[in-house]
């Protein structure tokens, strides 16, 4: 569903609220739907129409099978939409359309009430004393005046009733009676007519109960695929392998509801990475408090029951997790006054439950085991967990401040150590997990940050244990040699990946510098055979003309233009073949004369055929019969039968010639000297400037200003290493103020006119 909305095959939300009451309903035969009722059934018939209509078509078919399915499973509805849009506005009030007798029934009901009314008015004028009080009303759904009590006399008729005063009475004269009952049997007339449209229309949404069922179980599927692809958008989600119980890897794991937070405007979530394998299915992670342990167990717990439940996970590509009959866990603190159970206790419950009821195919997760009582009983208890779970197989993550539990997962071999890291430099932690030793606490550094300066935490330091003390130091040694190395391994990646780049950059440089010489090539000998053609043209033409003439002069008459036009155009023929045997350079005209593989020699001069250049040898052929040549600055990859001796009547630089099919540098595609590449990605950027300066440097060479912001200086970066490495810049600067300063670099390019 994810790659059916990025591919826009959205079938559109699913809003239909619950219909188990109504489509129960659909079922009793006779049973009659009032219009809220048909209009909620509608927009579950409005729903199945759409979403059949996107899902089942023939393009979501070929990419999404299974959602293909699912739109097949829905009912087409539309006949009975526009019925029921025919029969109800939007309010569910009947609509004329909905039938012509209602049509004609309500065309005389207005009629009838018109003439009534005015009817009335028009009795009221004339017969009341006072007229200007005397009006036209509804009781009891009849036309009625309103008059003043002492003028009934002079109105007989029927009194549906007085005002609250008693000085107004409501008077049905019997003038109107007649006018009332036609009123009221038209009135009649239209429910009846309601009545009969509201059977007819339950009638026919009951036909279809069978597809209405399928189509809302088909509808509740679809909402749910929506929303689990909604969620996977919201937090980045991915698709995570599953294995059968073999081992649990998580690569960049958020926490959902952080990562939630997180694109709502709240602080960056940092990944999480963590692996179990057959060898070590046991992790007890330690470190710093309020570093993030707990926060990682409830990580590891969410997201294998994320996925457990058919969503995908917020984890990174590469995430990898077992198929578990179970989650255990062991989460907070579960004191309870009302339950009489103290935070000990609460820990000791959970731990039962993962004891009795967990097996080799369950995760378990406690947190703070040992923790809520004496330590070197909660030890004791911590680390008789700990063994006889890893024995049974379990998946088990713990957190512990303990050091009996830290060493003995350093010496069990079923189990390994995890440390929250910690920053000694800003003395807070980062919430990174680092595999392979344990962590400190750091209680007296946290401490020390929320506890005013005085004798306290002096004091509490003198009554630590010498070998306590000498551990913490000894851990605190390892965990700064670790964040040097890991900064120096950092670094070196970094270095790594820019001469990586660097040197991809040069091969697309030298890439498409092979692909111009290619074309160039190419259109030379395509000029060349064009010409060829139209000299073996002319000779052949000539041939015809010395055959006519000669045919002629046998007969006795004189030539058409004598010999001198043959001639004529024997020459020009002859001219046009030699010069085109001239612009193909071929190896057997005696004036060149092919360098042998021997004679190749780095340092060595020669001229290039395709360059028409004057060129030094660089290196010897390779494997392949190509070596590398310069020509000024400019180094090409060219192969062996591309180059001549030199001698002394070759230039070091032809001057190029415009050719038929081949374009010069009058010829150079236009470019923008100034390009700005802000909000690019660095490849995209790269490809922008570099493209620049081959047109650039086809047009004769000139300044171009490369407009690339400030921002974190990353894209500044990698264009001066572009510019540094590039053949064809003479030199490179951050533009002036008035140019943009640092957020642009002004590069002079070369020219690459070099007589292609």
């Amino acid at each position: 569903m994810r790659e059916a909305f990025l591919a826009g095959f959205d079938p559109g939300p699913v809003a239909i609220g619950d219909l188990d009451p109504l489509l129960a309903r659909l079922r009793v035969e006779g049973d009659v739907l009032q219009p809220e009722e048909i209009l909620a059934l509608k927009s579950l018939l409005a729903v199945s129409t759409q979403a059949r209509g996107s899902l089942a078509r023939t393009e979501v078919s070929a990419r999404f099978p299974d959602l293909w399915a699912l739109g097949a499973r829905f009912g087409d509805f539309r006949a009975i939409v526009r019925r029921i849009d025919e029969v109800f506005d939007p309010g569910g009030d009947f609509l004329d359309s909905a039938s012509p007798d209602l049509a004609r029934i309500r065309q005389r009901l207005r009629l009838s009430r018109t003439e009534a009314g005015e009817a009335l008015a028009s009795l009221g004028r004339r017969e009341s004393s006072n007229p200007e009080e005397t009006f036209v009303t509804l009781r009891d759904g009849r036309y009625v005046l309103a008059v003043r009590t002492h003028d009934r006399s002079r109105l007989p008729g029927i009194v549906h009733g007085h005002s609250g005063s008693g000085q107004t009475v409501f008077l049905e004269p019997f003038q109107a009676v007649e006018r009332n009952n036609e009123i009221a049997d038209l009135e009649s007339q239209e429910h009846e007519e309601l009545i009969r449209i509201l059977r007819e229309l339950s009638f026919e949404i009951r036909s279809q109960s069978a597809v209405l069922d399928e189509s809302y179980a088909a509808a509740i599927d679809l909402d749910l695929l929506r929303a689990r692809a909604r969620l996977a958008f919201d937090l980045d989600c991915g698709l995570p392998a599953f294995n059968d119980g073999g081992h649990l890897r998580l690569v960049g794991a958020r926490h959902p509801l952080l990562a939630a937070a997180e694109r709502n405007g709240g602080a960056r979530v940092v990944p999480l990475d963590v692996e179990l394998s057959k060898d070590a299915r046991t992790l007890v992670l330690s470190g710093p408090n309020m570093g993030g342990k707990t926060v990682a167990l409830k990580t590891v717990g969410l997201t294998v029951a994320m996925a457990q439940a058919g969503l995908l996970v917020p984890a990174a590509e590469g995430t990898e997790l077992p198929v578990v009959d179970g989650i255990f866990a062991d989460l907070g603190d579960e004191q309870s006054i009302e339950l009489e159970t103290s935070t000990f206790s609460g820990h000791l419950r959970n731990i039962a439950m993962a004891w009795t009821e967990s097996t080799p195919r369950s995760l378990v997760l406690l947190d703070e085991l040992g923790g809520g009582t004496d330590p070197d009983e909660g030890t004791a208890i911590g680390r008789a967990v700990l063994e006889l779970l890893t024995e049974r197989g379990c998946f088990l993550l713990a957190t512990t401040h303990l050091s009996g539990l830290k060493m003995v997962a350093h010496e069990h071999a079923g189990m390994t150590n995890a440390a929250m890291e910690f920053d000694p430099t800003t003395q807070q932690p980062t919430y990174r997990m680092r595999p392979g030793s344990p962590g400190r606490s750091r209680a007296f550094e946290l401490a020390r940050r929320m506890i005013p300066e005085g004798d306290l935490i002096t004091r509490a330091e003198a009554y630590r244990s010498p070998l306590s003390a000498r551990l913490d130091e000894l851990l605190g040694d390892i965990e700064q040699r670790r964040a040097e190395l890991e900064q120096e391994i950092a670094r070196l990646r970094e270095v790594e990946a820019e001469l990586r780049a660097a040197s991809e950059r040069k091969d697309k440089q030298a890439e498409r510098l092979r692909q111009r010489l290619h074309a160039i090539r190419e259109a030379r000998w395509e000029a060349t055979g064009a010409t060829l053609r139209e000299a073996e043209s002319l000779l052949t033409e000539a041939r015809r003309i010395r055959a006519d003439m000669e045919q002629t002069r046998a007969s006795g008459a004189p030539p058409p233009g004598g010999d001198a036009e043959v001639n004529r155009l024997r020459l020009s023929a002859e001219a046009k073949i030699e010069d085109a045997r001239r612009k193909l350079h071929r190896p057997h005209d005696p004036e060149l004369k092919p360098i042998r593989p021997e004679e190749a020699r780095p340092g060595a001069g020669a001229y290039s055929i395709d360059l028409k250049a004057a060129v030094v040898i660089e290196t010897e052929p390779d494997a392949s019969g190509k070596l590398w040549i310069a020509h000024g600055s400019i180094r090409f990859h060219v192969p062996l039968g591309s180059l001549v001796h030199a001698d002394a009547s070759v230039p070091a630089v032809a001057r190029p010639r415009a050719r038929s099919g081949v374009r010069g540098p009058s010829e150079a595609p236009a470019f923008e000297r100034q390009i700005d590449v802000r909000g690019k990605s660095a490849e995209e950027a790269l490809e922008v400037v570099e493209r620049t300066v081959d047109r650039a440097s086809i047009a004769g060479g000139c300044e171009i200003r490369i407009i690339h912001g400030k921002g974190t200086g990353i894209l500044k970066r990698e264009i001066e290493e572009f510019l540094r490495s590039s053949p064809l810049i003479e030199e490179f600067r951050q533009g002036e103020p008035r140019e943009g300063g640092w957020g642009a670099t002004i590069a002079r390019v070369r020219s690459a006119q070099v007589g292609l």
